[in-house]
């Protein structure tokens, strides 16, 4: 929770008045507010009365504001006394210092969920976490460099029209999001940047985490693997535990991991059993989980709180949309807001998940490819055997491999010769608009450099998803902490070579492996998946969808709409149906806020 502005100003009046004035278009992020001024520089942040989750330091010239949380202060706090700084106590100190005693090389030791600037009388540096957890956008002109929390505290500032950016919304659409906002004339900092405002004004960004020089670069066995995993897990789990969290627990593996190392952190913090929130599904028993978290919970003995889901993903997506100024894809926000006020009606202000655990070591794509090429025999030996050993046939094996392992631009040729509609795209979505490798993402580029692309390609960006999470959270007066995708964790399953990683064709075999013993046998025995598609048929909107969905209002280049509008009509839409449509609805109820 908390926001930060910050105005570098090209003239000599004093921006303050601006600072506070998008500091005040927030209100969901919290009303206490501060605000310092600098030189030509104004910094400002706020935040909740009862959590401060936004800081701001001055030193002499320097100044600096930092929101989200700082996993690692009391770590760098302790460095820095030994360089001789002294105490820092506040995040933002903590970072003000940390950039006098090793500049720019301070934001790479930072961990946790985080944006940032610090000023030093004539330069200014704006960043945010690796991952890109904590949004942070800024626009650059002739007036003044504008840094905030949210895009809507960019116009505010700027004081030009609010008016959204139709080429922007396709990409948000089609392909997810990229530095051009929803709102014309703001951009976003993507993940792991550092941003240097120099004294002539000039922007340069660069971004300061490299997580591919240490692909595959630890020299470890599978026992050394489990042993450290269960160490970075631990560290992971326990530096984001405040004592006053909930666990978002499901059946799965993940949420159960978190739960599992938070529970004994929790009771250590606050002398209370951590509790764990689920959600019910009494309509739908294929999609309810509750037997499994019960599980969980008795075996870590904590309490569990359900609650049952009500309502649709585009209840009121009209001020969602405005809230998150843009739409986003996927997310059922009004849904997931459910959970969060629940949780702080609990008392809770942050609720741990298991998210994005997927990507951090589950993502196996071009594995026997990548052993073959790589000469790595005994490795896909291995694999192989496994993978007969669970009743696939040699044939079966013969055909993965070639296909992992197909050099380019054979590769192409395969594309061009075996592309077929996808099944991730509906057929009233021109396939035109979106780039040719949805159909075969894994076969294009080198076949040497398709794992390499796979293990790194959630590291490279963030999503809508992921913002407007961010966003629902702090308008629910909560926030939301992802452990398994904390960097040094993220980093250490990089580093695994590949067959350490995957020791077996069975799903994150080394996690169910390092916790044998430590979760449930039921859990980690468990090869099921649950799937919500019957929960999620049961939310469609029609006529949400008659409202919204108009094209003489507002068209998106590449949908037929004529067929949309069939599909609509009749109530006979699928699941994919109406995943996208969900998605178009939330473009169209954005733009009609400037009919």
């Amino acid at each position: 929770m908390g926001a930060l502005a910050v105005v570098r100003a090209c003239g000599e009046a004093s921006p303050a008045e601006t600072v506070r004035r998008m500091l005040e278009v927030v209100p969901h992020r919290g009303t206490v507010s501060r605000v310092v001024v600098a030189g030509r520089c104004a910094i400002g942040v706020c935040h909740r009365d009862d959590d401060p989750g936004a800081t701001v330091a001055v030193d002499g010239q320097w100044a600096a504001a930092l929101v989200g949380d700082l996993d690692n202060a009391a770590a760098l706090e302790a460095a820095l006394d030994g360089q001789g700084q002294g105490s820092a106590h506040t995040p933002a100190a903590v970072v003000l210092r940390a950039f006098r005693t090793w500049g720019e090389g301070a934001v790479e030791r930072f961990r946790g969920a985080f944006a940032g600037v610090v000023w030093d009388g004539s330069r200014l540096w704006c960043f945010r976490d690796q991952v890109g957890f904590q949004p942070l956008f800024y626009r650059s002109d002739a007036q003044a460099f504008y840094c905030a929390s949210e895009a809507k505290q960019i116009v505010a500032g700027a004081g030009f029209p609010r008016e959204p950016d139709p080429d922007a919304l396709e990409t948000i659409f089609y392909r997810g999001i990229g530095e051009d906002t929803a709102l014309k004339g703001v951009k976003r900092f993507l993940s792991s940047p550092l941003a240097r405002v120099d004294a002539d004004g000039r922007l340069v960004i660069t971004r300061y985490w490299d997580p591919g020089r240490i692909l595959e670069s630890a020299r470890v066995g599978p026992a050394e693997a489990r042993e450290r995993l269960i160490q970075v897990l631990d560290q992971a789990v326990t530096r984001v535990v405040t004592g006053r969290d909930a666990v978002a627990l499901s059946g799965g593996i993940d949420s159960p991991t978190v739960a599992a190392f938070a529970a004994p952190a929790h009771m250590r913090a606050a002398g209370r059993p951590l509790v764990a929130i689920t959600m019910a599904y009494p309509d739908f028993p294929s999609v309810d989980e509750g037997s499994y978290v019960r599980q969980v919970a008795e075996f870590l003995d904590i309490p569990v709180r359900s609650h049952v889901l009500t309502g649709t993903p585009l209840d009121d997506v009209e001020r969602w949309t405005a809230l998150a100024d843009g739409p986003w894809d996927t997310l059922p926000m009004p849904l997931v807001a459910q959970e969060y006020r629940l949780a702080r009606e609990l008392g809770v202000r942050a609720v741990l998940t298991g998210d994005l655990a997927e990507y951090v070591y589950t993502i196996s794509a071009s594995l026997l490819g990548h052993l073959f090429w790589h000469g790595r025999w005994r490795g896909l030996a291995r694999h192989t055997k496994a993978l007969r050993a669970r009743g696939t046939s040699w044939p079966a094996v013969a055909r993965r491999v070639a296909r992992e392992g197909i050099p380019w631009p054979l590769g192409g040729l395969y594309m061009r010769l075996r592309s077929r509609p996808s099944r991730r795209i509906p057929d009233w979505v021109d396939r035109g608009v979106l780039a040719r490798s949805l159909y075969r993402p894994d076969l294009a580029g080198p076949a040497r450099q398709r794992w390499r692309r796979a293990q790194l390609t959630a590291t490279q960006g963030i999503s809508s998803t992921q913002e407007a999470d961010e966003i629902c959270a702090a308008a629910c007066g909560v926030r939301v902490r992802r452990p398994l995708a904390d960097v040094d964790l993220w980093e250490f399953f990089l580093s695994l070579p590949a067959e350490v990683k995957f020791p077996d064709p069975t799903p994150k075999a080394l996690v169910r492996q390092a916790m044998r013993g430590r979760l449930p046998d039921a859990i980690l025995d468990r090869r099921t998946k649950t799937v919500y598609d019957d929960h999620a048929m049961s939310t469609a909107d029609y006529p949400a969808m008659r409202r919204w969905i108009d094209p003489s209002r507002y068209r998106m280049r590449g949908v037929d709409y004529v067929l949309l509008r069939q599909r609509i009509e009749q109530g006979t839409m699928s699941l994919l149906d109406l995943l996208w449509a969900h998605d178009l609805v939330k473009v169209h109820a954005f733009v009609s806020s400037w009919e």
